[in-house]
């Protein structure tokens, strides 16, 4: 298997995992206040795997700051922070599944900033996804839990900013850990901001969700970590819908933690965005 395939497998799993501890640390804080409390865990956790691995602290080139500054305010923190709304009103499959959008903006954009083609096999995976959302969320799924699907869809387009952002990045010589911690203390600082205006601060938690916290924070380095590495070697369009696993997965574990029961089309759904990632990383002819 390629490499950059596994990277990108792995950050499925992290990314749907971090859906079940959002729904459990719910019970003790806001949404503000949890995002900031676990990136403060995952941007010790990624500058420990910075120091470890060697890699510089610094961006490579001066030009790269701006940049880095938009993906870490719109493509991590306000991705997160969208990302945690979603998963406080509505169910994790719909969170996850809407968010899936992001491969259709994610190849638009990489094929106006990083001049990638879109293929055949993509075009292929993206009319199936297409039909599999249709399946899930029409005619009547959308309007349940308007405002989390809403924030679901916000995640999507701020992840897709995030992938090409990042892969612009990785192209011009940064390492993907120098990437991930970058992107991350800027995060911090947007999640900590908005958790002062919108919510009250407070540290009085109980001993579960400080684990779930720091559970959390290991998966949110790895999944972006896992991120960057793969799409410094995967093309953004396919990387993106072998992402894809990641409602199947996450939908799996709303069933098993919180019996969040998939409907008939929601299956149904669950396979064609399956069959849609076999066409995608099937090489072209």
């Amino acid at each position: 298997m390629n490499k950059g395939y596994l990277y990108l497998i792995l950050a499925a799993v992290s990314y749907a995992s971090m859906g079940v501890l959002v729904k459990a640390i719910s019970i003790d804080t806001g949404p503000y206040l949890q995002t900031f409390l676990r990136l403060i865990v995952s941007a010790l956790l990624t500058a420990l795997i910075v120091a470890a691995r060697k890699k510089p602290f610094l961006l490579k080139h001066k030009s790269d700051y701006p940049l880095m500054l938009f993906m870490g305010v719109v493509g991590y923190g306000l991705q997160i922070i969208l990302f945690t709304l979603a998963i406080y009103y509505t169910t994790i499959g719909n969170t996850l599944f809407l968010m899936s959008i992001y491969p259709i903006t994610s190849a638009l954009l990489a094929y106006l900033f990083l001049k990638e083609k879109i293929s055949r096999n993509l075009l292929i995976a993206f009319a199936f996804m297409c039909v599999s959302l249709f399946l899930i969320f029409q005619p009547g799924g959308v309007g349940t839990s308007l405002i989390g699907n809403l924030y679901a869809i916000g995640v999507g387009i701020t992840f897709s900013f995030y992938i090409v952002w990042s892969r612009m990045l990785s192209k011009r010589g940064n390492a993907a850990e120098t990437i991930t911690l970058w992107s991350v203390a800027i995060a911090v600082i947007v999640s900590g901001l908005a958790a002062a205006v919108f919510e009250t601060i407070t540290l009085s938690l109980s001993t579960q969700s400080i684990i779930f916290l720091i559970a959390f924070g290991i998966l949110n380095a790895s999944a972006f970590n896992f991120v960057n590495k793969g799409f410094a070697i995967v093309a953004a369009g396919v990387g993106t819908v072998i992402l894809l696993l990641e409602p199947v997965i996450g939908s799996m574990l709303g069933l098993l933690f919180f019996r969040e029961i998939p409907t008939f089309m929601f299956l149904i759904g669950a396979t064609l965005m399956i069959l849609a990632v076999f066409i995608a990383t099937r090489p072209a002819k």
